[in-house]
Parts: C-alpha cells; sequence; structure tokens
C-alpha cells in the first residue's frame, strides 16, 4: 500500500531551502575541518589546479634547497681542510727560517725530519676533509677510481634549461701542490732553496683554492635563501587560493544551523495549520 503526502506550496519551499541548508552546512563543515575553502576540482577548477602546480613547484624546489644544504656542509668542510692545510704550510715556512739560520748539520737534519712529517700532515688533512663521502680535495676521496671530483648543482626546476652551478675538485694532498721531502737532510742551502721554492707555490695554490671555495660558500648560501623565499611564495600564493577563513566560515556555519531550525520550526507550524484547516473543514 502506498500512501500520497500532498505538501502545499509554503512547505515545498521550506523543505527546498533546508535542503539547501543542509549541503551548505555539509560544505562548511568540510572547510572547517580541512581548512581550506577548495578541496577538489569541483568547488573551483582553475583555483584547485593552480594551487597544485604551486604546491608542487615548492615540493621540488624543496629539494632544491636540501641539496643546496648539505652542499654548503660539504663546501665548509672542505674550506675548514684547506685552512688547516694553510695553517700547517705556515708551520712549514717557519721550519724553513729556522733551517736559514743555522749550518749545524745534526739541527738542519732534525728540522728537515720535521718539515717532512708536516708534509705528510697535508695530505692526512686532505683526505680527512670528507663530509658524507664526498672530498673536493682528497687524493684518495670519494670518486670514481678513488679520486677527487666536481660537482654540477642544478638549482631551478627547469630539465630543458637548468640553472647550473658547478664546483671544481682540486688535489691538496702534498703531492698535488708540489711538495717534495727536504733534500739530503738539509745539508746545503740548495736543498734549503729548493723547499722553499715547492713551498712558496703551494702556499699560494692553497690560499687561491680558499679563496675559491669561500666563494662557492657564499654564492650557495645566498641561493639557499633565495630558495627558501622563493618556496614560501609558492606555498602562500597556493595557500591564498584555497585556503578558508576560519572564523568567517564558522559564523556562516552557525548561521545556517540557525536558519535550518527556524526552518524545522516554520515547517512544524505549517504542518499544525494546514490540520487546523482541515479541522474547521470537516
Amino acid at each position: 500500500m502506498s500512501f500520497d503526502v500532498n505538501l502545499g506550496a509554503s512547505q515545498r519551499g521550506i523543505l527546498f531551502a533546508m535542503a539547501e541548508a543542509r549541503q551548505a552546512i555539509e560544505t562548511g563543515q568540510e572547510r572547517l575541518t580541512t581548512g581550506k575553502k577548495i578541496n577538489s576540482a569541483s568547488d573551483d577548477p582553475i583555483k584547485f589546479f593552480t594551487a597544485n602546480s604551486l604546491e608542487n613547484d615548492a615540493f621540488d624546489f624543496m629539494k632544491v634547497k636540501d641539496t643546496l644544504g648539505q652542499t654548503v656542509k660539504s663546501l665548509e668542510s672542505t674550506n675548514n681542510g684547506l685552512t688547516s692545510i694553510k695553517t700547517t704550510l705556515d708551520s712549514m715556512q717557519g721550519i724553513i727560517n729556522s733551517a736559514r739560520g743555522t749550518s749545524d748539520a745534526t739541527t738542519l737534519e732534525s728540522l728537515s725530519n720535521t718539515f717532512n712529517s708536516l708534509m705528510n700532515q697535508v695530505t692526512n688533512l686532505a683526505n680527512d676533509a670528507t663530509y658524507n663521502g664526498r672530498n673536493f680535495i682528497a687524493d684518495t676521496g670519494a670518486g670514481t677510481g678513488g679520486a677527487t671530483f666536481d660537482l654540477t648543482l642544478y638549482f631551478g626546476i627547469d630539465t630543458a634549461t637548468p640553472s647550473t652551478f658547478t664546483i671544481a675538485a682540486i688535489g691538496a694532498s702534498a703531492a698535488s701542490i708540489g711538495l717534495d721531502s727536504a733534500g739530503a737532510s738539509w745539508q746545503a742551502s740548495t736543498d734549503i732553496d729548493a723547499s722553499q721554492s715547492l713551498l712558496t707555490a703551494a702556499i699560494s695554490t692553497i690560499r687561491s683554492s680558499i679563496q675559491t671555495f669561500a666563494t662557492s660558500i657564499n654564492m650557495l648560501k645566498i641561493r639557499d635563501e633565495f630558495t627558501t623565499k622563493h618556496v614560501k611564495a609558492l606555498k602562500d600564493g597556493a595557500s591564498q587560493l584555497v585556503e578558508a577563513d576560519i572564523n568567517e566560515e564558522g559564523a556562516k556555519l552557525n548561521a545556517l544551523k540557525m536558519n535550518q531550525y527556524i526552518g524545522l520550526s516554520n515547517l512544524g507550524f505549517s504542518g499544525q495549520l494546514n490540520q487546523g484547516v482541515l479541522k474547521l473543514l470537516g
């Protein structure tokens, strides 16, 4: 058995308004839960896909930022190694200066041995300047075949025309910078002169390398700062397109619930009124 329910125009209008309010309440509750006014392409396809694109770019740039940060640490380790090598070379210079001030064979032999020991420390320092498996200055570093290696960084996310920066590796071991053991225990002044000549060239090489890596570190830090700001701009832009105003949405939701309550009251009143009219007619 079926029953037909006859509704008046006012009742149908109230029910229709209540259905719309219910849908609006569900939308408002979703916005408050997610914090977004646009949660799917059906809400606003242009803003939804634009925000997605901005968020994807931000994610890709964050990966670039992670690489930059680790590379800066690697270069700082490298520069620390170079600075320590420079300090060692300065000590070797002091040894040569002492050798020039004496003619005692025993003293010269002792000084030459100290010189050779410090020279070995240069190579050790170069080998120890490794960060996360990467070494830019060691002859026995982490590159292919145990050699130093270059690094090319990709700053942007455009794979077709990438913005790149290459850091060239150098050899900073004693042999790489041209040092050699003290000849004949420095018994002849010509042997001391030969060590001095090689040391002077080595100091010049290390000074230049320190400056080069310091410049690279500064450049990468600038790029890292730019990337941080760029990621923030991308995220802010995406949020601006889809984020909801929580206070505004909360106020709207309360108003909708109040309207729904009023609609229910009006619907009940309308039903009672119809029943009263029927009784009068009956």
